[in-house]
């Protein structure tokens, strides 16, 4: 089992660490979800942080979601661990709640959602990146640490739009390879429909950032590649907020250091 999983009553329970809004720069943005389209927080961890943020992770999660860290293994489990713990934090602070009070959901086809708040959420990590929308309405979002080219993928995605030139202006076939993926999976998941059914791949007519009721938008955390969809008739701003974990005494701490509105 993996380390950062094992004692979660004895070492995870024990230690109710704190999420402190040490800036206030993210209450802002969190608690004010109604004058933004979305918020979404981009968080880069060391490869030495993550097995004891995973660790404290235990102790603001609900019992459900540990158990589902620990079948999961390493390292899904210790990724899906702080991925929880910072969507409730998050949630915590846009709602004024407890972050292990706030009743988490999921729909039918599996994504998860706020049952009482009226707030869609969505998740998305990859190597040590993670990435966490919030909006008031469906939203998507996919991050990709490196970015990637398969000559069967890029075949395989070659039936939908977006595997145009215009759609991917950059010049590197791995960087073009990998915006597509990410804009097609914050669609999928912004839709709520299930990412193992390829053909949502094809069905998709995304031109000008757009797709059916939907709205996609690149978002600048290089040298990750990540794509956020929200609804195509929503003119407020996004707010893109980086930040960052400590644990100091004791204390799990979120910073944020910039945030950048998207127009």
């Amino acid at each position: 089992m993996d380390p950062a999983l094992r004692g979660a009553d004895q070492a995870g329970r024990g230690r109710e660490l704190e999420l402190h809004r040490r800036s206030k720069k993210l209450a802002s943005n969190a608690s004010s979800l109604d004058h933004h389209r979305w918020v979404a927080v981009s968080i880069r961890l060391g490869r030495a942080e993550l097995d004891e943020i995973a660790e404290c992770s235990l102790a603001h999660v609900s019992e459900e979601e540990r158990e589902g860290a620990r079948a999961t293994g390493r390292p899904r489990g210790r990724h899906s661990l702080i991925s929880r713990f910072l969507v409730r934090h998050l949630l915590s602070l846009a709602f004024d709640r407890p972050a292990r009070s706030i009743p988490i959901v999921r729909t039918p086809n599996g994504k998860p959602y706020v049952s009482d708040a009226g707030c869609h959420f969505n998740v998305s990590h990859s190597s040590n990146t993670f990435l966490i929308g919030l909006s008031t309405n469906p939203i998507g979002v996919d991050v990709e640490a490196v970015p990637f080219w398969h000559e069967g993928l890029e075949r395989w995605m070659g039936g939908s739009r977006m595997s145009s030139s215009s759609m991917s202006p950059s010049p590197s076939k791995k960087q073009a390879l990998t915006e597509n993926w990410v804009i097609a999976e914050a669609c999928i998941k912004a839709a709520g429909l299930r990412l193992t059914d390829t053909r949502h791949f094809h069905e998709r007519d995304v031109d000008a950032g757009r797709w059916g009721s939907f709205r996609w938008e690149l978002l600048p955390i290089a040298p990750a590649t990540a794509a956020v969809a929200s609804r195509a008739n929503d003119d407020r701003p996004g707010s893109l907020c980086f930040g960052s974990l400590e644990i100091s005494r004791d204390q799990l701490i979120l910073n944020i250091d910039e945030v950048r509105p998207i127009y």
